[in-house]
């Protein structure tokens, strides 16, 4: 089990730069955005899932995606939008973007 959130890019950051989030130089892209504040603007609070690391990350994807589990969704994160690319999943110490295909740690 882990404790995460989720940071929610802000979207003129994927509009205009969308295509910077595909490669294996995105996480080092949205890390240098990241230095200067201004890759998200909203949070949401921390809620616990199934699994750790990475692992955790895509148990967020799937539970605010699954419309199969909206009741669970409910449950335990409440009605907050769901996970889209660009935006980041915090567990513990480690960030994950979620990316068009996976993720990169940031």
């Amino acid at each position: 089990m882990a404790t995460v959130k989720i940071k929610f890019a802000h979207p003129m950051s994927i509009g205009v730069n969308h295509y910077r989030l595909m490669g294996s130089g995105a996480a080092d892209y949205v890390r240098e955005n990241l230095k200067e504040g201004g890759w998200y603007n909203v949070e949401s609070e921390l809620f616990d899932v199934a699994g750790d690391s990475k692992d955790a990350a895509e148990e967020v994807f799937d539970l605010t995606n699954n419309p199969s589990r909206q009741d669970e969704r409910e449950q335990v994160y409440g009605r907050g939008r769901s996970l889209s690319v660009g935006d980041i999943v915090v567990v513990g110490e480690e960030q994950w973007l979620c990316q068009s295909f996976g993720w990169a740690e940031i």
